[in-house]
């Protein structure tokens, strides 16, 4: 497992904007800049920490689990582990279009 997953989970679901920090944000921003595709395992992993309304943060994090090239089947599993509906749907979209 790559470092910075790691240190995502450690630092856990991202809050809400209104509970968000400037520091915080650009902990998460920096950690969730990959240089290589996650693994299946790792999209998983991270689908957790969907935040209720930081849609920056958010947006990556959809790219970063779309870059894993899952499976239709994973990527249902993934949305499944989404605590934001917005992004959830869009995951299951996503993979009904694959």
């Amino acid at each position: 497992m790559k470092s910075s997953i790691k240190q995502l989970l450690e630092l856990g679901q991202i809050p809400a904007d209104s509970d968000m920090s400037d520091e915080l944000f650009e902990k998460y921003d920096k950690l969730l800049q990959f240089n290589q595709p996650l693994s299946e395992d790792e999209a998983e992993q991270i689908a957790g920490l969907f935040s209720p309304d930081c849609d920056g943060l958010n947006w990556a994090l959809l790219r970063a689990i779309e870059g894993a090239g899952c499976s239709k089947e994973k990527l249902m599993e993934i949305a499944e582990k989404c605590p934001n509906p917005e992004y959830a749907e869009m995951l299951r979209n996503r993979a009904e279009k694959s």
